[in-house]
């Protein structure tokens, strides 16, 4: 069972040394947010609902799952968490150790590793699980998401959060576009029968904008890291039931005003009402006009997994 957005009372941890009070607490979303010519900071937006969540209980211990190019460190570590990571890529690795190193970490803390493999990221491990994990644009690169939610169960404290970002399907409903004619196509209509598919594919293509967004070049070498999916954040939460977490909330960011084909028509009052939408309170507005969201999932503080 899931909700959208509430807020349980937490379970009762131990408090730990290097816990700091959510006055700590730094808004990462920048000051110039409403600037159409700056790039918009969907993940500034996760992280404004994540690290209340985190800064309120004990236990700052985070890890973080595709570190990148090390962006994040300083969001999390303004808060005052012990920041850990490891990314698949190697380069992103390097990256990340000299931002580390530039803001007075520990750059052995970040390392190469897969998600999937669980031997590739022990080295971080050495210390025990993880009070929360953070994990963006990783999961939709990964087909078989089950055992990647056992990986990150192991990887979590008893008690622990973790925030999983996923790309969200049903945001074509609102796109109007190509993805749109694939949702009724691929998802929706994919057992009807073909005279009836006929139909509605002609009349959606003449209809849709089936010129955008553009196809996008990829590495013909690259294999399965090339996969992109868009999750339904409607059957994404019994994957992490599955798994084992619960008290499992469904967060949406990265909202649109609209169709983004239009938005250059006016750049300004579209990012303006972009920004706005991110503070939506409806509980289901996000679920057709962001295309993003975040599974914020607790592991039980006792379960059949922790004597593993």
């Amino acid at each position: 069972m899931f909700t959208l957005d509430i807020h349980p009372l937490a379970a009762m941890r131990p408090t730990h040394d290097q816990d700091l009070p959510m006055s700590t607490f730094i808004d990462p979303v920048p000051q110039d947010v409403a600037d159409p010519t700056t790039d918009y900071p969907a993940n500034a937006f996760a992280f404004r609902y994540m690290l209340p969540a985190l800064l309120k209980e004990p236990g700052r211990r985070l890890l973080e799952v595709g570190v990148g190019q090390g962006a994040a460190l300083s969001v999390f570590t303004d808060s005052g968490f012990e920041v850990s990571g490891f990314d698949i890529d190697h380069a992103c690795v390097l990256q990340t150790q000299n931002q580390a190193l530039a803001l007075g970490l520990d750059a052995e803390r970040f390392t190469h590793g897969d998600l999937r493999e669980p031997a590739s990221y022990r080295s971080i491990c050495t210390q025990g699980r993880f009070d929360g994990i953070v994990a963006m644009g990783v999961l939709p690169h990964i087909a078989d998401k089950g055992s990647s939610l056992q990986n990150l169960l192991d990887l979590t404290e008893p008690g622990g959060q973790v925030f999983i970002e996923f790309r969200n399907l049903l945001f074509a409903m609102s796109t109007f576009n190509r993805f749109t004619h694939s949702l009724f196509m691929d998802q929706l209509l994919h057992e009807v029968s073909g005279p009836v598919r006929d139909a509605v594919n002609h009349e959606l293509a003449s209809r849709l904008r089936m010129d955008v967004p553009g196809s996008i070049a990829r590495s013909a070498d690259a294999g399965d890291d090339i996969l992109e999916t868009f999750d339904n954040p409607l059957t994404v939460p019994a994957l992490f039931a599955d798994a084992g977490f619960d008290d499992i909330r469904v967060h949406y960011f990265h909202y649109h005003a609209g169709m983004p084909y239009l938005q250059s028509e006016d750049p300004v009052a579209f990012r303006r009402a972009d920004v706005a939408l991110e503070d939506d309170s409806s509980g289901w507005r996000g679920m057709f006009l962001a295309s993003a969201f975040v599974i914020h999932a607790r592991r039980p503080t006792t379960s059949s997994s922790d004597a593993r």
